[in-house]
C-alpha cells in the first residue's frame, strides 16, 4: 500500500512546488557556497554608470570573490518593512541561484518568494543573519 511521503520539515513548506524548491536551494547555497554574512551600518557603492560618480546606498551586496553577502543593517529602520534584512538576504541569494537574471527579474522573483514563503521558511532564513552589532566601517567599492 502506498503512503504519502511526508516532507521532512513540514513547517518549511509553502505548498507551492517552485517556492519550496527555491527555498531548499537557498539553504544549500547558504551552507555550501556562502562563507559569511556581514552586517554593515552603511553599505555604499560608487555608481560609475552615471557621469556624477555619486555613491549609492545598497541594501545588500554579494561579493563572489570573497564568498560573502553584505547586508545593510540600517534597513531594519525602514518603515513598513517586515524583516527587511531577511528580504535582502532572499534577494542576494536569488542573485547567486540565477546569475544570468537581470535586476528586474530578481526583484520580481524575490517579491513572489517573500509573499509565498511560509513564516517557518522566513524564520529559517532569518537564522542565518548574524545577531552581532554591525561593524561601523564603510564598504566602499
Amino acid at each position: 500500500m502506498y503512503t504519502k511521503r511526508k516532507f521532512r520539515y513540514a513547517q518549511h513548506s509553502s505548498g507551492v512546488a517552485w517556492v519550496d524548491f527555491t527555498f531548499r536551494r537557498m539553504r544549500v547555497v547558504l551552507v555550501k557556497v556562502v562563507e559569511k554574512i556581514v552586517l554593515k551600518k552603511r553599505l555604499t557603492h560608487t555608481d560609475h554608470t552615471k557621469t556624477s560618480g555619486r555613491k549609492c546606498v545598497l541594501l545588500g551586496l554579494w561579493v563572489p570573490s570573497e564568498k560573502t553577502i553584505y547586508i545593510n543593517s540600517a534597513t531594519k529602520d525602514l518603515k513598513g518593512a517586515h524583516h527587511p534584512m531577511t528580504k535582502t538576504l532572499i534577494h542576494e541569494l536569488y542573485h547567486i541561484l540565477d546569475e544570468t537574471a537581470s535586476e528586474q527579474e530578481v526583484i520580481r522573483a524575490d517579491k513572489i518568494l517573500w509573499r509565498m514563503y511560509s513564516p517557518g521558511q522566513k524564520e529559517e532564513l532569518k537564522r542565518f543573519i548574524p545577531k552581532n552589532d554591525p561593524s561601523v566601517e564603510l564598504l566602499l567599492l
